[in-house]
């Protein structure tokens, strides 16, 4: 597509009766006479590059294009990527070249001087370290050069390990001069409250004062009325004694993530112990009259919550 961008620019200038730059009618040439010498367009490249890096880019472009796989194209677009300052990209290229099977020299050496302006000696050792680099003095230098950074960069990622190990040291030795929490002593209060759960509805509390993994005990206290017997003029109509339970009302508590247990309710005070371990520091308690079906007329509640040191 950028081949394209740049051949319209091209075809928008005015044109005039001067012949045209050798480069420029190059690039025309390329882009009009359909498929052209792979290896001409190569050289055209080369020769351009100097000149004009955006005619070099558009005629390397044009022989990737046709032949990808040919001897000294990706080089070549490489080389013409690298002067238009797009170094990531040659780098990409300069990769897919080296996976190609071939000698691969000059493209190994290319991206190993790549590997050394990026601060990495590692990969510029493994790309020459191989029978297909070029035995040159530009290679020898290269590899010398990275060679001698290497024990430098090993005692560098000593020391900064080092100082990681000795970080958290430091970390475990702080948990431990930590002093635990407070244990509450037996029977001693944690949290509690007023506040009540009717029929038919729901509440969540915060139970401050509650830290995670610890036992405690929730209390709760549950009672129900029933409706006093109707009074009719004239007479009393007998009523049969209330039930001392009552099927069917169902308050539910729960805390945190832990599984939800019933609370007991009567006509006379209930009360309800539930022992726990805190999954969490400061948990919700979460009640809720759960009962499948109203209860007409009876009226209950859980109050009296609080939560102690078993």
């Amino acid at each position: 597509m950028l081949l394209s961008l740049l051949l319209a620019a091209l075809a928008a200038l005015p044109s005039s009766a001067a012949p045209r730059p050798p480069c420029e009618a190059r690039l025309e040439a390329a882009g009009s006479a359909g498929v052209r010498d792979v290896g001409e367009l190569v050289l055209d490249a080369g020769r351009c590059r100097a000149e004009d890096a955006v005619i070099a880019f558009g005629l390397s472009q044009r022989a990737l294009a046709l032949a990808p796989d040919a001897p000294g194209v990706r080089l070549a677009h490489a080389r013409s990527l690298l002067a238009l300052g797009e170094r990531g990209a040659a780098a990409q290229l300069l990769d897919e070249a080296l996976r190609t099977p071939g000698d691969g020299g000059e493209e190994r050496l290319l991206r190993a001087e790549l590997a050394r302006d990026e601060g990495e000696p590692e990969q510029v050792v493994r790309l020459l370290e191989t029978r297909a680099t070029p035995r040159s003095a530009r290679a020898q230098a290269l590899l010398g050069e990275a060679r001698a950074q290497l024990p430098a960069r090993s005692e560098a990622r000593q020391q900064l390990a080092e100082l990681a190990r000795a970080q958290q040291a430091r970390e475990r030795e702080a948990a431990l001069r930590e002093p635990p929490p407070a244990r509450l002593r037996r029977g001693r209060e944690a949290w509690g409250t007023r506040g009540v759960v009717e029929s038919g509805g729901q509440r969540t509390f915060r139970l401050h004062n509650v830290r995670a993994g610890e036992t405690y005990v929730l209390l709760a206290t549950g009672q129900c009325t029933l409706p006093s017997p109707s009074a009719h003029k004239g007479h009393r109509r007998k009523t049969s004694p209330a039930p001392r339970d009552l099927f069917g009302v169902d308050f539910r508590a729960r805390v945190g993530g832990l599984e939800a247990w019933p609370l007991r309710v009567g006509l006379d005070p209930e009360r309800s112990a539930y022992t726990f371990r805190a999954p969490e520091d400061d948990p919700q308690l979460f009640i809720e009259d759960a009962s499948a079906s109203a209860h007409v007329g009876v009226r209950c509640s859980v109050r009296d919550l609080a939560v102690r040191a078993p």
